[in-house]
C-alpha cells in the first residue's frame, strides 16, 4: 500500500519543512512566502492582492510531510517534535 505524497510548496515545488498558511488558506514553505511578500503584495497562487501578510503554521501539513518522509527513509525526521513558529512578514 503506497501513501499519498504530501503537498509541495507552490513556490519552490519542494516538500515543506515549515509550512505556513496565508490569509487565503494557501500553504507555502515559510522562507519562500516571506521572500515573496518582501517584494509582492499579491498571492503567488492567485496573483490577487492579499488583505494582510500574517502567516500561521500549518501543523497538519507539517505532520503529514514528516510522516511521509519518515516512511520513505525509515528514519525519524529531525523536526518531529518541533513546530514552526508563527511569522509576520512586513507589509
Amino acid at each position: 500500500m503506497s501513501s499519498l505524497e504530501p503537498p509541495r510548496c507552490p513556490i519552490t515545488m519542494d516538500f515543506m519543512k515549515e509550512p505556513m498558511s496565508d490569509c487565503n488558506g494557501h500553504t507555502f514553505e515559510k522562507d519562500a512566502i516571506e521572500s515573496w511578500y518582501r517584494v509582492h503584495d499579491t498571492s503567488p497562487v492567485t496573483n490577487q492582492t492579499v488583505s494582510h501578510k500574517r502567516l500561521i503554521p500549518n501543523y497538519a501539513v507539517k505532520q503529514m510531510t514528516e510522516a511521509y518522509l519518515q516512511k520513505q527513509t525509515g528514519t525519524p525526521t529531525s523536526t518531529a517534535t518541533s513546530a514552526p513558529k508563527p511569522s509576520t512578514a512586513s507589509s
